[in-house]
């Protein structure tokens, strides 16, 4: 148990960082009955050196801040100064011009097959009212003159009455 808590203890100062000299020197003799240990022990001190040395930053021009932001508001390498999507030639493509084509056949044939089925319904009524006015005795004439449609009657009329009555009992 004593074994294993020593090897915690140098595991964790040892991660921890900043080990002395003694310290180092301490934990190769108690790990020297141990290679493996004592070469995970070596790798890190050594990962640990390597993380705390401290090197010089790069040298940087004075004027670096400068630069970069001269960069940035420089315009696009090609020189243009006015966006890439006000350039009207790119817009007539032949991919672009084939797919407004297809969109457009597409929307004039649902546009037709809407017209036509509209155009089927009103003949279709045309034929019922034609239907219902033979069927009435009229005379298609008679209903395109207002007056005689006007005097057709649409008061209740008596059998009106008693079926009233008979629905109600």
């Amino acid at each position: 148990m004593k074994a294993e808590s020593q090897k915690d203890d140098w595991m964790d100062r040892a991660a921890a960082g900043h080990a002395t000299p003694e310290e180092r020197r301490k934990w190769l003799a108690e790990l020297s009955d141990s290679p493996a240990e004592q070469r995970r022990l070596l790798r890190e001190l050594a990962l640990n050196d390597l993380l705390d040395a401290h090197r010089p930053a790069p040298p940087v021009a004075s004027n670096f801040a400068a630069r970069v932001l001269a960069e940035a508001t420089r315009s696009s390498p090609g020189g243009r100064s006015k966006p890439a999507w006000t350039d009207w030639r790119q817009w007539f493509n032949t991919p672009r011009i084939a797919a407004f084509a297809v969109l457009f056949l597409a929307a004039g044939t649902g546009w037709k097959t809407l017209e036509w089925q509209h155009q089927r319904q009103i003949a279709q009524g045309a034929v019922e009212v034609g239907r219902t006015t033979t069927a009435a005795g009229l005379d298609a004439d008679s209903l395109a003159n207002f007056e005689v449609i006007r005097h057709l009657g649409t008061g209740p009329r008596p059998e009106d009455d008693a079926l009233m009555i008979a629905l109600a009992q």
